[in-house]
């Protein structure tokens, strides 16, 4: 999981919070800033974690067993979004003698405090022609860290870089394009990875593309970055921060499609997930992060319990489940729609458990033609149309954790 504010008053608790849903390693970030698009100097400012609390974060971590990969990152004061992958430097040597220095900073202090994976840059698109000086850097690194040392190119280059092969481990940031439909389902998602239906992208083969990288560098590929909103066409440009109608449930099945395509690739060293943040539990949150959500179960349910769906075109969790806390060796329970290869269970039932007697089945039915009658009156009444679709190839927004100073 992705944790980018390392020293906000929850991180102690999120941490242990995280450890309980099965998350085995986090992912802590930190930003320095790039004054210009041409410059060629990298400086911290007032927003960036000092070495104190983040060495504080790192120990915590591993005292619960958790394994941490530190990213160093930057903001581009005046790019589209903040977004260092349009950085086009002046003075090339010197951009990459401070961004060096920048980088081996984080490198020593890596070191220092038991980092297991450092990524050396992430998403820098504009500069990864720099070959020469990329696997100066990346040896400099190696002389202060001993770790697995990654790079993290973004989804729609992934590949280019000339240097891969100098790196232990290839980072992709996996916001790929899925499909145009405001709520596919996770059959057509778990189609899409190999053909998309996203008009950004269409009939792209996403799984063939990073099967051909793994097998031509020989490199493990994790995805440095996954995720996606919590809202309606979420699946279309996931790297937009579109704020739709909320659907909790297409989060989830988003998370399931993509461990379903991936956990049984030889070369897929897992994903991290962008970003955790503390839910406020209202269900109008259509937000990133999948704290308190339907996919944070999906996630607890994958990874703590074992829980696997009865196909994998059966969504694991379904909306309005509760977080659980049944072991992976109870599989019929942990599950609404039938988890595990077992779920039926001994009965041969698949009814999750609480669920509903026929009384109560009863009432809930004649509850929803109830409501159901007074929104059809308030859509007459009202006149209120649908969500607007995000338009395809939008100008891309930073992604909640790249907010900027």
């Amino acid at each position: 999981m992705a944790v980018p504010d390392v020293s906000g008053p929850n991180a102690a608790s999120d941490l242990a919070h995280l450890k309980a849903d099965g998350i085995n390693t986090v992912s802590l970030f930190v930003w320095w800033l790039a004054p210009s698009r041409t410059g060629d100097t990298l400086t911290p400012y007032s927003g960036t974690t000092g070495d104190d609390a983040l060495t504080t974060e790192i120990g915590a971590a591993r005292r619960l067993g958790l394994a941490v990969t530190l990213t160093p990152l930057f903001y581009c004061a005046d790019c589209e979004g903040g977004w260092r992958g349009t950085m086009a430097p002046a003075d090339m040597d010197g951009f990459f003698r401070s961004y060096g220095a920048f980088i081996d900073h984080y490198a020593r202090l890596a070191a220092a405090q038991g980092v297991g994976t450092l990524y050396v840059g992430s998403e820098m698109t504009s500069l990864e022609t720099e070959a020469t000086h990329w696997r100066s850097l990346i040896a400099a690194v190696r002389a202060d860290f001993h770790g697995t040392i990654a790079y993290e190119e973004n989804w729609d280059v992934a590949g280019r870089a000339p240097f891969l092969s100098d790196v232990d481990l290839i980072g992709i940031s996996a916001y790929f394009p899925l499909d145009d439909a405001p709520a596919p389902t996770l059959s057509h998602l778990l189609a899409d990875w190999s053909s998309s239906q996203a008009s950004a992208a269409y009939g792209s083969d996403w799984v063939s593309k990073l099967d051909h990288l793994a097998a031509s560098t020989g490199k493990p590929i994790a995805f440095g970055e996954a995720g996606y909103m919590s809202g309606d066409y979420a699946a279309k440009q996931p790297f937009l921060n579109f704020e739709g109608q909320p659907d909790w449930q297409l989060q989830s099945d988003l998370y399931q499609a993509l461990l379903e395509t991936f956990s049984s690739r030889s070369w897929w060293a897992g994903a991290v997930w962008w970003e955790w943040g503390k839910a406020d539990g209202l269900i109008a949150d259509s937000g990133r992060s999948p704290g308190g959500k339907t996919a944070e179960i999906l996630l607890k349910r994958w990874y703590a319990e074992g829980a696997r769906p009865a196909r994998p075109d059966v969504p694991l969790v379904v909306a309005g489940s509760s977080l659980s806390t049944e072991s992976a060796a109870t599989p019929a329970t942990v599950g609404t729609s039938g988890s595990g290869q077992d779920a039926a269970g001994p009965s041969g039932s698949t009814s999750p458990t609480g669920a509903l007697d026929a009384a109560q089945q009863a009432g809930l039915v004649g509850l929803l033609v109830f409501l159901a009658a007074l929104a059809l009156l308030c859509w007459v009444t009202l006149g209120r149309a649908p969500p607007a679709a995000p338009t395809a190839l939008a100008t891309p927004r930073p992604r909640s954790g790249d907010r900027g100073p």
